[in-house]
């Protein structure tokens, strides 16, 4: 019980480290940032010049942060960058589950070309450096698959929830996931 929430703790600490990076929120990020003061201050216009597209979580996400004012996207970037190490954590759990009890050595082999492979994929580093959200989603939906695989079918459709505001396009395979839970009475 206590190992994801220091493994989570832990996460966060890097992250916070990992402010001392110089990096700035780009324009989805600064939008995000825009709109979730505008949703705090009940004035929401979604009229900005070159602005992102909209996603639920991100926005949902910022809401709360707007109170920190000048603060709010710099804790922005830290919310966004911890999801993103919560993300390469589980990246590597999973696949050393995926290779089963082949022994401790090989398990972690699987993780670190997980992780490689994801740090090494095509913006991913721009994404976690500058706040965007899909570092944050990847590991929202390496978490739903997760708690798939431990039976948690119910946690996984809620992850896949937050998925789907983080990715809109995941809404039909959330669907489908759905409507199989359903189907199966699960």
């Amino acid at each position: 019980m206590w190992r994801p929430l220091l493994a989570g703790l832990a996460c966060l600490g890097l992250a916070a480290l990992s402010l001392l990076i110089p990096s700035a929120p780009t324009t989805d990020p600064w939008g995000w940032i825009l709109w979730g003061r505008e949703v705090a201050n009940l004035e929401l216009s979604t009229e900005l010049r070159g602005s992102p597209s909209w996603k639920p979580l991100p926005v949902f996400l910022t809401t709360p942060l707007s109170v920190a004012g000048e603060a709010a996207p710099t804790l922005w970037i830290l919310v966004a960058r911890a999801g993103g190490l919560v993300g390469l954590l589980l990246a590597f759990l999973l696949a050393g589950r995926l290779v089963g009890e082949s022994g401790r050595w090989l398990r972690a082999a699987a993780g670190a070309i997980a992780v490689v492979g994801i740090v090494l994929s095509r913006d991913w580093v721009r994404g976690f450096l500058h706040g965007y959200s899909e570092p944050l989603t990847l590991a929202l939906l390496l978490g739903a698959v997760e708690r798939h695989m431990a039976g948690r079918r119910g946690q996984a459709l809620l992850l896949g929830v937050a998925v789907a505001a983080g990715r809109p396009e995941a809404f039909p395979l959330l669907l489908g996931y759905g409507a199989l839970l359903l189907w199966r009475r699960e």
